[in-house]
């Protein structure tokens, strides 16, 4: 048997004080503590998310800033795309509701 215990996305958010949304968006950005997928499960071991917040520990701010520009990734962020465009220059998407004209 395993000597730790695991925590569901759910409890895990609960532990730490976040949002489960933010656990789940951290999965994605690799930010977030360590987690396991058994199946379709997600878990989290608890000494996993002991270390993620030790790690976070800081004694003022200024130490809390340098440590967030330690953790930020130094690429920028993807430029957002636009919208792909037809020939003449309007956007593609659904064609407009029946009774209505395309502007």
């Amino acid at each position: 048997m395993h000597p730790y215990q695991y925590l569901r996305t759910r409890a895990a958010a609960q532990h730490l004080g976040l949002g489960e949304s933010t656990l789940e968006k951290w999965r994605l950005t690799g930010d977030g503590p360590k987690f396991s997928k058994l199946g379709r499960a997600v878990v989290y071991a608890l000494p996993d998310l002991e270390a993620f917040v030790g790690a976070r520990l800081v004694s003022s701010t200024s130490e809390a800033d340098s440590l967030r520009e330690q953790l930020t990734p130094s690429t920028p962020p993807a430029p957002r795309t636009t919208p792909a465009l037809t020939r003449n220059g309007k956007r593609l998407g659904r064609p407009p509701r029946a009774g209505r004209t395309a502007g």
